[in-house]
């Protein structure tokens, strides 16, 4: 069936698409993380903690790059007082998640 061949698919070409197409996906990881106001822009209207949900997360690079820009934006008393963020990536292959372990 057609989520099985992709799943195959994925899980031999993992190393190919990090290395291919890597470079054409980070141009866009800017914008898509606006338009999901991350980090948001008015911490004090919203609830925690904030959730980033990274379907077919692939080789990680939105998680990572939103690990950094966390970095950025976060206070170390922020971090202290609650646990703010809860970032998740999701995929069906276990070769991506590994590459996405490793990146972040």
């Amino acid at each position: 069936d057609f989520f099985q061949m992709e799943k195959r698919n994925w899980s031999t070409g993992f190393n190919d698409y990090d290395l291919g197409f890597g470079p054409l996906t980070r141009q866009a990881i800017p914008t898509l993380l606006a338009k999901a106001d991350f980090p948001p822009s008015n911490k004090s209207d919203r609830g925690y903690p904030y959730t980033l949900l990274d379907v077919a997360t692939g080789p990680g690079f939105v998680l990572s790059s939103a690990i950094a820009d966390l970095a950025l934006t976060s206070s170390p008393e922020d971090c202290e007082s609650h646990p703010m963020y809860q970032l998740t990536g999701l995929d069906i292959t276990e070769n991506f998640l590994t590459m996405a372990k490793q990146r972040i």
